[in-house]
């Protein structure tokens, strides 16, 4: 099931980044390397953005995990972030339940300056997972 959300009121509670790993799929063989796991529809890497967030009354600060695609790692760092184009759904599985968060956009202050970066959507990349320089950029 699918929970409508207010993006500001969800990323004006959020503290801070904590850190940002590869979301990796299940394999019961425990020497295999791991496998990244894959957006749907874009086909990109996924990762899983542990955040810190506070409830609009006085409980403690939880944390919880935000899903985002991105040919690389985006590089998150600890400090605040915004999230676009959240969606919030249900899911069952195995007699577990349980609330998957994903956004399609980011940004993060960027460092040392205080002005936020303009929103990013990840490049869908023409090679695989390999970054493709645009037309008439050096390298």
């Amino acid at each position: 099931m699918f929970l409508p959300v207010n993006d500001d009121e969800f990323n004006d509670s959020i503290l801070t980044v904590l850190k940002c790993d590869p979301v990796t799929e299940f394999n019961p063989d425990e020497g295999a390397a791991p496998i990244q796991q894959r957006h749907r529809k874009s086909g990109l890497p996924l990762w899983s953005v542990t955040i810190s967030y506070e409830h609009e009354q006085d409980f403690e600060p939880e944390n919880c995990q935000v899903r985002i695609a991105s040919a690389a790692d985006p590089g998150l760092v600890p400090g605040p972030i915004r999230f676009g184009g959240l969606a919030f759904r249900t899911w069952n599985m195995n007699g577990k339940k349980g609330l998957s968060i994903s956004a399609d956009t980011w940004t993060q202050e960027a460092r040392p300056s205080t002005k936020r970066a303009k929103a990013t959507t990840p490049p869908v990349p023409a090679n695989g997972d390999k970054a493709v320089a645009p037309a008439g950029a050096s390298s």
